[in-house]
């Protein structure tokens, strides 16, 4: 049984060092994340909407929280207002399939703490959250290469468009031989 104060991980209870949200559509991988932050000791609240976020941090203490930028039912400036409003000391990072230098500037406006393009691996994410600006002394963590989370990217587009390329080269704003060009430099490299 998990309560507000003691958490259950591995068969051993021991004391929650804090509440972390975690808002985001995706919930296949935010319950991976989920999962490493209730391993470190933190209470993981999960909400799929902005609505849904919005009444969680209207009604508990957030410590941390790790939200995506777009919802269905809106995007997330308004509930990192919200967050900042009711726990003005929480550590708050967006972390988005839609990273770019115009999202980042007006999340970090709006008032999270940094943003953190997708794709990551979770205990990455973690380790960020949790640690901050300690991470980039960290010898132990390094981020990852750039080539890799590009490919990675590119590739869970084109996924999503149904292996279309015109259709993945217009969201991915390239054009559409360079697309084909990359995919195929990929499929070598597989």
């Amino acid at each position: 049984m998990q309560t507000d104060q003691t958490a259950e991980h591995s068969g051993r209870s021991y004391a929650l060092r804090g509440r972390v949200l975690l808002a985001d559509p995706d919930i296949v991988a935010t319950a991976s994340i989920a999962r490493q932050f209730r391993g470190c000791g933190y209470a993981a609240v999960i909400a799929t909407s902005s609505n849904e976020a919005l009444q969680i941090v209207s009604r508990k203490s957030i410590d941390l929280a790790l939200i995506e930028l777009k919802f269905d039912d809106g995007d997330c400036l308004e509930l990192i207002s919200a967050i900042r409003l009711h726990n003005p000391c929480s550590r708050l990072v967006v972390h988005t399939w839609f990273a770019d230098v115009k999202a980042t500037v007006a999340v970090v406006k709006a008032g999270a703490d940094d943003l953190l393009p997708k794709p990551l691996n979770a205990e990455f994410v973690v380790e960020f959250l949790v640690n901050g600006d300690r991470l980039a002394m960290s010898s132990q963590t390094s981020l990852p290469d750039t080539e890799s989370v590009r490919r990675a990217h590119i590739e869970t587009v084109f996924g999503w468009s149904g292996r279309n390329v015109s259709l993945a080269s217009r969201r991915l704003s390239l054009n559409r031989r360079s697309l084909q060009r990359l995919m195929q430099r990929y499929r070598e490299t597989a």
